[in-house]
Formats: structure tokens, C-alpha cells, sequence
């Protein structure tokens, strides 16, 4: 395909606020003989058999793909409907799998085309896609595990270092409630050189509250949490995320005037935001285990609609879990979803760590807080 027949279809392949037309893609990808299933990329290129194309050839299907990676920038929702959905994840890894021979293509063979695929944001977005992959039941984590192994190659081919392959360890051992791989991992994580590659700081020490809330350190969440609770450390999530687990550190040492406080003033900030469905969850969950079913059930009935249109699997079994042991009307909806998606994801991880927070359902209202 000459190259100005290129960039027509390449146009016409997105919408006015740069997302894909899924059919013209699909075609676009045909007619460039962009046919190979990522994973079988992906297996080859740790074979040393990854075939190359034409450079007029990948610089074209790299084009496409760089274009989907984007187009999550590109969005007047609050919420990109392309982010992780399986085209710009398939784009994502296409675009590190052939990363490698476009900086050879670039640096050694001089093709100053290939200039537009030195972009940091490459391995920054493959990033987004390994910290949100795990929340698909339907990957192995063999599969999961494959595609760490090639952020690991890149980070160690760029120099990015090794603090964010340790941060996505902990992470998906959180949701593989694997306290061996959280500890070992964490360490690591904290022990590991600081670099421009690393997560904003904010989100980090998020994070290692979630984990010492996690191992049930709820004073060392604490003190992780202080430079949150003071507004030291902060960003477009953080405190959201953050909120619901200092809650729970506050509730377990037995601080409960400061646990129903921010309780209250923590779900406020999320209620009603999709993007915040883990923490809405955890509030619902906090409610109940402090004795305030009403607080809980008005979390479920201000936030259902949100749960319905959640596209992440495993945050929708977390707010089921919670809203299964309430005595709405959907209950016996929620509780089968809640089992099938617990069942699902403990099988994956070798555990039984969701299917034990299905429980009795809680059908006893006491009052306390006000929502």
C-alpha cells in the first residue's frame, strides 16, 4: 500500500475524537497483513524468531497501532472507552514487541521515520496494561507472567531499572491475595533505585498502605498513610483510593470516632465515579463490618448503575461481594454473580481467598451513620 492510500485509511479509520472504527481497523490490519495473534508475536519474539517486516510494512502497521495506543488521550468521557479494551491492549503489546527493531530501524538503519516510535509513552502504557491485565480472569497468569517477563527485557534494555517490574509484582500478588509474593516483592519494590520511570508518588504510597493493610500492619499503614492524611501527598486518585483503606487501618486499631468520620467524608469524594467502583466497594464493606447496614445500603442504591456498566470483572465481583450480604432486592443477582466471578478468579489464583468473603447475608439495619 503506496503511503498517501495509507494515510487516507488511517483517517478514516478513526472518529472525530480519535477513536477507532473497530471494522475499519480490523480491514486496515488485513490489507497491511497485520493477520499474526499477538500472543504468537509475543512467543517469538522470545524464540529469536520474530519475523521482521518490510520497513515500509512496519512502519505502516506501527503507525496504526501507535494511533490506537493514543487514541486513550484522545476522549470526552471522563473514562476512555478504548483504555484496555482488547484492541488497544493488542496494540500496546504490538507496539513493545516490534519496539526493539524500530529503535534498530531508527538509530542504526537511519530511518528517520521510525522517530515517531521512540516514545517513552510506549513502555509507560504497557505499564497501564500489566497493571490492569490481571483483572481479566480469563488471562492465565502463565500469560500474564509472559508479557511481565517482556517488560522486564525493556526495562532492562532502556535502563528504566527494576522498582516498577517489583511495584506490578506486588500488585498482582495483592489480587492473588499472595502474601509470599507481596512480602518478597515489596521489599524489593522499597530496596529498588528510585528513576523518571517510576509511578507518581502519591500512587505509590498508596499503594504501600494497600499492602500493609493487606498483611494487617494497620499501624505501619498509618504512618505510610500520614502524608495523604495531611495533603502532603496527593493526585486525581489519591486520596479517593486511599480513603477506604485508612479506614480500615483506623477501624482494626481501634480509632472508631476517626474510622466513621472519614468513612463518611471518604465515600463522598467517590460516590457516583465509576473509576472509583474498588474503593465505593470497600466503603460498603467498612460500613457493614461497623455495624451501619443503612450507610451500606445506601452505598449499593447511590452506585448499582455504576456497578452494571463496570467493564473490570474483578471490580465488579468485589462490589457484588459487599452488596450480596445486604437485603436489597437484587441479593440473590448479586450473590450468584458474586460466587461465579469468586469461584473464577480463586481458581486462577490457587486460593479460596474471595469465596470466603461470600457470606451469610446480613438482613439486620442499625442505625448509626448518615450518608
Amino acid at each position: 500500500m503506496n503511503q498517501h492510500e495509507f494515510e487516507q485509511r488511517l483517517e478514516q479509520a478513526f472518529d472525530d475524537n480519535h477513536q477507532p472504527i473497530v471494522e475499519n481497523i480490523q480491514q486496515l490490519r488485513q490489507d497491511l497483513m497485520d493477520i499474526t495473534q499477538i500472543d504468537e508475536l509475543v512467543d517469538s519474539f522470545f524464540a529469536n524468531q520474530l519475523v521482521i517486516p518490510h520497513p515500509d510494512e512496519l512502519y505502516q502497521q506501527g503507525m496504526l497501532h501507535l494511533k490506537i495506543m493514543e487514541s486513550s488521550d484522545y476522549t470526552q468521557h471522563e473514562t476512555s472507552p478504548i483504555k484496555n479494551t482488547h484492541l488497544w491492549q493488542e496494540s500496546v503489546l504490538w507496539l513493545v514487541v516490534y519496539h526493539e527493531a524500530m529503535i534498530d530501524m531508527y538509530y542504526q538503519e537511519k530511518d528517520e521515520r521510525f522517530q515517531a516510535f521512540m516514545n517513552f509513552m510506549i513502555l509507560w502504557k504497557f505499564k497501564w496494561f500489566l497493571a490492569d491485565i490481571i483483572d481479566d480472569v480469563s488471562r492465565p497468569y502463565s500469560q500474564i507472567n509472559q508479557y511481565m517477563r517482556l517488560f522486564s527485557y525493556y526495562c532492562n534494555l532502556l535502563d528504566l531499572g527494576w522498582r516498577s517490574i517489583h511495584k506490578l509484582a506486588v500488585m498482582h500478588g495483592l489480587q492473588m491475595a499472595n502474601q509470599d509474593m507481596v512480602k518478597t516483592h515489596f521489599k524489593l519494590w522499597l530496596d529498588a533505585e528510585k528513576n523518571d520511570f517510576d509511578d507518581c508518588w502519591a500512587c505509590q504510597v498508596d499503594d504501600m498502605v494497600r499492602v500493609n493493610v493487606f498483611l494487617g500492619q494497620y499501624e505501619k499503614a498509618l504512618e505510610y498513610a500520614q502524608e495523604i492524611l495531611d495533603g502532603t501527598s496527593s493526585c486525581g486518585e489519591v486520596p479517593h483510593l486511599t480513603n477506604s483503606l485508612i479506614v480500615q487501618a483506623y477501624f482494626y486499631t481501634n480509632q472508631l470516632e476517626k474510622a466513621k468520620n472519614l468513612l463518611i467524608s471518604g465515600y463522598d469524594l467517590v460516590k457516583g465515579q465509576g473509576q472509583f467502583i474498588k474503593p465505593i466497594a470497600e466503603f460498603m464493606r467498612l460500613a457493614i463490618q461497623m455495624g451501619d447496614i443503612q450507610f451500606a445500603e445506601n452505598i449499593y442504591q447511590e452506585n448499582k448503575d455504576l456497578y452494571h456498566e463496570c467493564e473490570s470483572l474483578f471490580e465488579r465481583m468485589l462490589f457484588a461481594i459487599e452488596a450480596s450480604k445486604l437485603a436489597v432486592a437484587e441479593q440473590a443477582e448479586l450473590l450468584e454473580q458474586a460466587s461465579r466471578l469468586a469461584h473464577q478468579f480463586d481458581e486462577r489464583h490457587g486460593n479460596d481467598y474471595y469465596s470466603r468473603q461470600l457470606v451469610v447475608p446480613v438482613v439486620e439495619v442499625s442505625s448509626g451513620l448518615k450518608s
